[in-house]
């Protein structure tokens, strides 16, 4: 079906029943509300109805704010889960009677409340653990020191001057060395030696002189009348109580996991309700009525103004003129096209009346990428593992499905390339040769030509699309210039450069088609009140652009080939290794095993990411500017 044919609806009613419209809306799922922006529009509806204002909205979003809050304290103090955990969002699926019965006997704002004073807690507690480790830490080097740090003071005549010298440079010392001073050590750590100097005070500025031209450092002394070892001992102490306490601070907010999924919900449940204030800050009113406006799907058209008949019979349900406003879009496919929407959506949605590409790319996205990997065994292991994933997890089922499909294409290619999780063909079942039809690895030039072969079809398959369209727009003679030239030219061109290999009833056909799709392309120059002389330059100044770009768009297009190529080479020396670590005496079965395994499965990774970012940039880049605009906004 593609994109969903939608109706502009207008709905006026009696203010009291607002409430009740906008939550049937809600809970259909199938209108779009347009805001109205009255304070910018001029005439009969600025007249009558004025902004409509939500005076709870701002009270829903601190609540929304607190639990949010709240769930994010809960996240911080999980340890460890899943594989998946945190990586695909949770998706919670329950009744809505459950949902109001959750959110009417359990008491969030408490919960909420006791996690944020345990959360500001702990974080004083972790301040204070930082403040006195990095303490402990500088106090660690002067530990052997026999005397507190506060009895190192200089006399009258005598000064004192703390520096530190790297292990590999003490041979700086030697610079301070003079009969009027002396150098204690009096503490190291990692390679560097803490020293006091005394020096006869007179002496000071060329002290200081020499300090600087030797680059040696000076540091201060902490204060402390005890000794340095008793003060690390005093914060142990202390900090062993910290942390006691920071672990039984986490110990009892983890007793808060259990209302996780109770907070999701309450989560959600406001959400709604912020969704559906939002949506009534989108409508206008009077002092009586409302005016709300939006799109609604033409198949829930009838079924709806036929509720409001029935239910609120004051309410006027009526279709409205777009006058060329932006269409929201709305996708449905079947099953099998379904999932490939998302692959769409990396790309953009497509504008209202545009073609969606979802169904058009779906067997050249799935052929692609599995020609990219070329090993019927990794396919199957996609196939196991999307299955796998779809079972395990409530949300982005629809790519995953698209990697069971692209998993199946894979098997395909593999069977008739040979790949078999890099086994050799020679070594390969009887059965298994049969189906094999080339291998990549020796038959190189049969795989860069299937590769050019599939850009070809999947060009002329866009340009065919784009010709389509432009007849359904009663676009013809753009559509035969613009399109179906190409249609003829390019197939011409391969005919005529094979016409050796080829009968000699069909050689000339690719001359023909050539010269015919030529004189086609002139053809938008009868369009009326076209400059004839200037659509000429235009013509041909496109033409030659065009050929350029369908140049290096097929060429493009090789990237196939040398995917699919890496993919069984690097399936090959993951064996060959395997066959080596598989000879070493005693432990060589065992370092093989984990050799093998862990290269296909690395391998696998690697090149189903490539043959995916590589499938969809083909798709994108070189399919889709042939017929595909996108930029719609989603329903």
């Amino acid at each position: 079906m593609g994109v969903v044919e939608l109706k502009k609806i207008g709905i006026i009613g009696l203010k009291e029943k607002l409430e009740r419209v906008l939550s049937l809306l809600q809970e259909e799922e199938s209108f779009h509300i347009k805001d109205l922006k009255i304070k910018e529009t001029k005439g009969e509806l600025s007249r009558t109805f004025s902004p409509a204002y939500s005076p709870r909205k701002r009270e829903i979003e601190e609540t929304i704010l607190l639990i949010d809050s709240g769930i994010r304290i809960l996240n911080s103090l999980k340890e460890g889960g899943n594989l998946f955990e945190g990586l695909i969002p949770e998706k919670i699926i329950i009744p809505e009677k459950e949902m109001r019965e959750i959110v009417e006997k359990f008491d969030f704002r408490k919960t909420c409340k006791e996690l944020e004073d345990i959360n500001l807690t702990l974080q004083k507690v972790k301040e204070e653990i930082n403040s006195i480790t990095q303490e402990m830490q500088s106090l660690k080097p002067f530990e052997k020191l026999s005397l507190p740090f506060n009895r190192l003071k200089g006399t009258e005549s005598v000064a004192i001057k703390f520096i530190q010298i790297e292990e590999a440079k003490k041979e700086l010392l030697k610079s301070l060395t003079l009969p009027e001073t002396h150098i204690e050590k009096i503490g190291e750590s990692d390679g560097t030696k803490f020293y006091a100097l005394f020096y006869y005070i007179p002496l000071q500025s060329k002290i200081e002189e020499r300090l600087k031209e030797e680059k040696i450092k000076e540091f201060s002394l902490p204060s402390s009348d005890i000794l340095p070892k008793e003060k690390i001992g005093e914060i142990q102490r202390k900090l062993s109580s910290l942390v006691n306490k920071n672990n039984k601070l986490k110990e009892k907010a983890k007793e808060f996991l259990k209302e996780e999924r109770n907070l999701k919900i309450v989560y959600d449940y406001y959400y709604f309700l912020l969704q559906k204030e939002s949506a009534y800050e989108k409508s206008g009113e009077s002092k009586d009525t409302f005016i709300l406006e939006g799109w609604m799907p033409v198949e829930e058209y009838r079924k709806m103004g036929k509720w409001l008949r029935e239910n609120l019979p004051q309410t006027i349900f009526v279709e409205l003129p777009s006058n060329g406003e932006e269409i929201p879009i709305k996708l449905k496919n079947n099953a099998f096209f379904r999932p490939f929407e998302a692959i769409t959506r990396l790309y953009s949605l497509p504008k209202y009346g545009e073609v969606d590409p979802s169904p058009l790319l779906s067997l050249f996205f799935a052929f692609f990428f599995g020609l990219c990997l070329t090993d019927a065994g990794y396919g199957i292991l996609l196939i196991l593992i999307s299955l796998f994933l779809m079972k395990k997890l409530s949300v982005g089922k629809d790519m995953l499905k698209v990697i069971f499909i692209s998993g199946v294409a894979t098997i395909f290619w593999g069977t008739v390339t040979g790949g078999w999780f890099g086994i050799n063909i020679n070594n390969l079942p009887h059965l298994f040769k049969k189906f094999i039809i080339f291998d990549p690895l020796k038959d190189l030039m049969t795989f860069f030509l299937l590769s050019l072969f599939l850009g070809i079809s999947h060009i002329l398959f866009g340009i065919g699309i784009n010709f389509y369209e432009k007849l359904r727009r009663k676009e013809i003679l753009e559509a035969l210039g613009e399109n179906f030239s190409w249609l003829m030219i390019i197939p011409g061109m391969i005919i005529y450069f094979l016409r050796q290999k080829l009968p000699s009833s069909l050689s000339s056909i690719g001359l023909y088609l050539m010269i015919g799709g030529g004189i086609i392309s002139f053809l938008p120059l009868l369009k009326k009140g076209k400059n004839p002389l200037l659509g000429m330059i235009f013509i041909i100044g496109g033409f030659v652009w065009k050929s350029k770009d369908l140049l290096g768009n097929i060429l493009s297009y090789s990237r196939l080939m040398a995917l699919g190529l890496a993919t069984s080479v690097i399936a090959l020396v993951v064996n060959t290794l395997f066959g080596i670590a598989h000879s070493i005496p005693f432990v060589g079965i065992l370092i093989g095993i984990v050799i093998l395994i862990g290269g296909h499965l690395f391998n696998l990774a690697i090149n189903t990411l490539g043959a995916f970012v590589h499938t969809s940039r083909l798709q994108f880049v070189e399919f889709f500017p042939y017929f595909y605009e996108g930029g719609g906004k989603e329903f």
